[in-house]
């Protein structure tokens, strides 16, 4: 659909699909190519595109304890603050691994709920910060 954010697709996606059933990857196509019988051509279809995009690396205190979560957790090098968690491999049994985390490092955890709907570091820190009234923590 014209206008249509891949974000609303991905939102729209989490709340009809079971985890493990969400693409890994989204890509925009202006029509779906299709054979001489009318069936989506598979072979045609582009690769998903490579994420050489420069990671923005945590400001706060908040965003590095969580970001550190997250490799820890994903088994990744490196994590920006604006990539999705579950676009990184994340599923819901990983995000209570760091829910659990999270609880013994932060004095106001997020709630399991908060790290579905918040599912970038940037986006759960803003979201800790104003719950907290503003105190996202130092620099880190």
């Amino acid at each position: 659909e014209p206008g249509v954010s891949l974000e609303e697709v991905r939102e729209h996606l989490r709340r009809r699909l079971p985890d493990y059933m969400h693409p890994a990857h989204l890509v925009t196509l202006p029509r779906l190519p299709t054979t001489s019988n009318g069936k989506i051509d598979k072979h045609a279809l582009p690769p998903p595109p490579a994420n050489h995009a420069p990671r923005t690396r945590p400001h706060t205190r908040t965003q590095a304890l969580i970001a550190e979560t997250w490799k820890e957790v994903l088994h990744l090098e490196h994590v920006g603050i604006h990539d999705n968690f579950f676009d990184l491999g994340g599923r819901s049994l990983l995000l209570v691994r760091v829910h659990a985390r999270l609880q013994q490092q932060l004095s106001d955890p997020p709630t399991m709920l908060d790290l579905f709907r918040y599912p970038t570091i940037h986006r759960l820190a803003d979201h800790l910060t104003a719950r907290n009234g503003g105190s996202n923590g130092e620099a880190p």
